[in-house]
């Protein structure tokens, strides 16, 4: 792949994060168009936002905010800033604006942006959903070759992300509005913040990177994007299914196009373990667009809007050489971070109200039993605890006390990690953590540190040889 490509991929993802993470909306146009400026090296930026077209055809639009530019070079019918770009980028559905292509050339040598020495230009359509909701204009007056063709899909990826979040300004959120939870419960400050972006992302269709630990909602936070999306359709593949049928599944065949060409929502579960082949597929279908089907030669559009679910750092995996870079970069342009279960234990009574709901069983969990539970780490995340919860029905017990309670959770073993949180580590590492975090907490006695991690002193030193903790 392209250095240049890969780097670009690279900073939109940064940048994306940058945009969704900004708590204030009314500062959002500064940061995109700073984060534009950095992302492209161009010396002025403008955006502007477009209303729908009226009666007659035309647009209203106005300038959100702006860089590089004077009130006098955007005043005035021979102002520097060209207005006819900007009206060629929002003619019909929006197309880009690349002074390096022939045609758009043409356009800068008739505007008045030629007697302003401005050499290159790049004009982006917002769309939110198909719908234009203005451009990014970006320009310099020093190079005639800063935007090639080449960096388009990545220049419209961020510009796509901007749209997004702009969309923040036209539909701010009211403070008591709940967010909408079809599959997760809890009122948790984090998974609040996840609910939060889960509504932001859900608006647009580009690839979302869903990463956490093992045992958490990845599949759930996925089904929630899927609910407050367009998609009719959601469908889960396991990228640990043979390679062979997941290509036929994916691509399908000349008369019977796959699931990239369909109009749904497809999770891939596990997207680190996809096979080298079909990540080279994957990757090239996200650059371009359109996908092959097997036995084909036909390019058909790629339909399907991609979730991709992991549990490893995709990073270390690419520096390995099991990843590939531009894959990582392509899906990673939207991560949502899906907090462990330790970070969010006062949603325990809604999780377990919400199992027993979902079994048709009636469950009551004790106080006693419940500051037990909030006491203890939970490693395997929900998984565990939906475990617990159906041990615990087995045996027929329609109320929880505290001894009802497996050992481990009595004795509140596992270990919590102060300020852990899953961004993009392997559960390895997180391992290597919870076992340093356990002998720190047993001042280095080791029989104190496996009953507390819920291991034999065997294992524990066994862990200790693996990981070279003294």
């Amino acid at each position: 792949m392209d250095p240049r490509e890969l780097d670009w991929l690279r900073r939109v993802r940064d940048l994306s994060q940058r945009l969704g993470s900004e708590e204030d909306p009314a500062v959002l146009p500064g940061v995109i168009l700073d984060a534009s400026l950095e992302l492209t090296g161009a010396e002025r930026a403008l955006l502007v936002a477009a209303r729908p077209p009226d009666a007659s055809g035309r647009r209203k639009v106005s300038i959100l905010d702006s860089v590089g530019f004077t009130r006098d070079d955007l005043a005035g019918n021979e102002g520097a800033l060209s207005r006819s770009v900007i009206e060629s980028a929002l003619e019909g559905s929006g197309r880009a604006v690349l002074t390096t292509r022939p045609r758009d050339r043409e356009l800068l040598a008739v505007s008045s942006l030629i007697s302003a020495g401005v050499r290159s230009v790049a004009c982006l359509p917002l769309r939110v959903r198909g719908a234009l909701r203005g451009v990014l204009y970006l320009d310099h007056r020093g190079s005639e070759d800063l935007f090639c063709e080449r960096d388009l899909p990545t220049l419209q990826t961020f510009a796509t992300q901007a749209a997004l979040s702009l969309e923040l300004l036209e539909r701010p959120r009211a403070a008591t509005e709940p967010a909408a939870a079809r599959f997760l419960v809890g009122e948790s400050e984090p998974l609040q913040a996840l609910l939060s972006e889960v509504q932001r992302v859900a608006r647009g269709d580009e690839p979302v990177l869903l990463c956490g630990e093992e045992g958490t909602e990845l599949g759930r936070v996925a089904r929630e994007l899927h609910a407050q999306g367009p998609q009719a359709r959601f469908e889960l593949l396991s990228c640990a299914e043979p390679p062979a049928s997941l290509a036929r599944r994916l691509l399908g065949s000349p008369d019977k196009p796959g699931r990239l060409g369909a109009d749904l929502t497809l999770c891939l579960e596990g997207v680190d373990q996809l096979d080298p082949d079909l990540q080279r597929v994957l990757a090239t279908t996200l650059a371009e667009g359109t996908y092959t089907p097997l036995w084909s030669s036909a390019r058909l559009p790629l339909r399907a809007r991609l979730i991709a679910t992991t549990g490893a750092d995709l990073a270390q995996r690419c520096d390995q050489g099991t990843f590939r870079s531009d894959l990582h970069y392509r899906l990673d342009v939207q991560r949502l971070v899906v907090p462990p279960l330790r970070q969010r234990r006062e949603d325990l009574p809604a999780l377990c109200a919400a199992w027993a709901q979902r079994e048709g069983v009636p469950l009551e969990v004790r106080p006693g039993a419940l500051e037990r539970m909030r006491a203890y780490a939970w490693p395997g995340n929900l998984a565990e605890l939906e475990s617990e919860l159906a041990r615990l029905r087995a045996r027929g017990l329609a109320v929880v006390t505290a001894p009802d309670l497996s050992q481990r959770v009595r004795d509140s073993q596992g270990v919590t990690l102060p300020g852990a949180d899953f961004s993009g580590r392997t559960l390895q590492e997180l391992r290597e953590d919870a076992i340093r975090a356990a002998l720190d907490e047993c001042k280095g006695v080791k029989t104190r540190a496996a009953k507390k991690l819920g291991i034999s002193r065997s294992t524990l030193y066994h862990l200790l040889a693996r990981y070279g903790i003294e």
